[in-house]
This record gives C-alpha cells, sequence and structure tokens, in this order.
C-alpha cells in the first residue's frame, strides 16, 4: 500500500486553489494519489483520506473561508519535505 506524506497533499491543495467542499477535497486526493493511498505526517500515520482531511483541519493547515476551503501556507511546517 502506498503512503504518501501530508505536505504532498497540500502542495496539491495549493496548485488547485480554493476547494469548495471536503467532498472536492477528496475527489482530488483520489484523483491524484488513488482510493488505496495512506497518508502520514509528523505527528500521525496510516491516515485515509477523510482522517487527513480532519487532520488538516484540526491543525489549521486547511480552513473554510468564505465558504471554501484554503491551504494556511504560513502553517505549513516544511514544505520542502517530500
Amino acid at each position: 500500500m502506498t503512503s504518501i506524506h501530508a505536505h504532498n497533499v497540500l502542495r496539491e491543495l495549493i496548485q488547485a486553489g480554493a476547494v469548495g467542499s471536503k467532498a472536492d477535497i477528496r475527489k482530488l486526493i483520489r484523483d491524484k494519489f488513488g482510493s488505496q493511498t495512506r497518508f502520514y505526517a509528523c505527528s500521525a500515520a496510516g491516515m485515509g483520506a477523510e482522517e487527513l482531511i480532519e487532520f488538516l483541519l484540526a491543525r489549521d493547515k486547511i480552513a473554510l473561508v468564505d465558504g471554501k476551503y484554503i491551504v494556511n501556507v504560513g502553517n505549513i511546517c516544511d514544505a520542502d519535505e517530500s
């Protein structure tokens, strides 16, 4: 099973710009990384797409602004990590 760092997802979200819903984020993740991919970060591992989205929201890496989800670029700890 493939395991991808959360920063890779954040980079994809940055490229996508504002995303309208959690469903849109899930679709972006599934389309780019596949439905079976697991994700990890410095403090968590083995997350599916839904868990990753909640993880990123809880840590203010992504936020709902004016009805769309955006990446809080200033909250990305090490954007060069893969």
